[in-house]
């Protein structure tokens, strides 16, 4: 399957080199059910922390931090050289527990591994401890880059990696999407807007949602400004009335939100008045 990545830009990173190492983390917290979100979020503070991506146990999306091409900052003395994948769990996790209760996530990591192996040309090989800080190229655990990578214990002796790096090969039908139960949280519904058309692109909200925002990062295509107009629909109201507002994103302001006044808002449009090539995706909030 392939992925949507989501970008939530962290300004936690490096540069980078040559990549020859995908490395398995566990975030040690943020089991919930946006998890990853939550994650990605935190490295938007400055918490001196990053991952490449963050993944959970929603099917088939992740949400991307930093550029592959950059050092996230997470495994020490092997930033540079690294990808690296924070999931949502524990190290202390059995392979029972992994394998019975988060099949999506294990997916998604296998997912993931494919497509920077593929970008990259970095093989699917489990690598050792002394391989993997010697310089061979393949997929490894954090723990296995020592105490140069930072000496931390992730993604855990329960994590079943054989079964992730088969299905990364090919080896087996990911699953299709589990429904998850419906909660109140902060995240809602997405929706892809066009970076370079122009046109009107509607969305009908399964909630009474207060407000939407976007983050971006301009400078990582050369600068500019994203300038997107909302529009939002309020519930008994006609058909054609909506109230406004544009949100203008750029290096030194990345992250823009709408409250939604005037009442209960049962949908909105999103128009982008630019042409940069970033792919904006509306985060709403209750």
């Amino acid at each position: 399957m392939a992925l949507t990545r989501v970008w939530t830009p962290s300004g936690n990173y490096s540069g980078g080199s040559t990549k020859r190492l995908i490395v398995i983390h566990t975030m040690e917290g943020f089991t919930g059910s946006n998890g990853a979100y939550d994650c990605a979020k935190y490295f938007q503070t400055d918490c001196g922390a990053s991952s490449h991506v963050c993944i959970d146990n929603n099917r088939g999306k992740v949400w991307e931090c930093v550029s592959r091409g950059n050092g996230a900052w997470t495994q020490c003395n092997y930033n540079s050289v690294s990808v690296s994948a924070e999931q949502s769990g524990y190290a202390s996790w059995s392979r029972d527990y992994w394998l019975n209760n988060r099949s999506n996530q294990l997916h998604n990591m296998a997912d993931w591994i494919a497509e920077e192996s593929k970008k990259l040309s970095i093989p699917i090989t489990d690598l050792s401890s002394s391989q993997a800080q010697g310089g061979s190229w393949g997929v490894c655990y954090h723990s296995e880059l020592g105490s140069s990578g930072c000496g931390h214990s992730d993604p855990g002796a329960g994590f079943p990696l054989d079964k992730v790096l088969e299905w990364a090969r090919g080896g087996t039908t990911t699953p299709p999407p589990v429904e998850e139960e419906e909660e109140e949280d902060d995240m809602g519904t997405f929706c892809f807007i066009p970076p370079f058309d122009g046109k009107d692109v509607g969305v009908s909200l399964d909630k009474y949602y207060t407000h939407v925002g976007f983050c971006c990062d301009p400078g990582r295509v050369g600068g500019g400004t994203v300038s997107v107009r909302v529009a939002w629909h309020i519930v008994g109201t006609g058909p054609n009335q909506f109230r406004t507002q544009t949100i203008n994103l750029d290096t030194d302001n990345p992250k823009g939100h709408v409250n939604f006044t005037g009442g209960n808002v049962d949908g909105c449009s999103f128009l982008r008045n630019d042409e940069l090539p970033i792919t904006l995706f509306p985060n709403f909030g209750m």
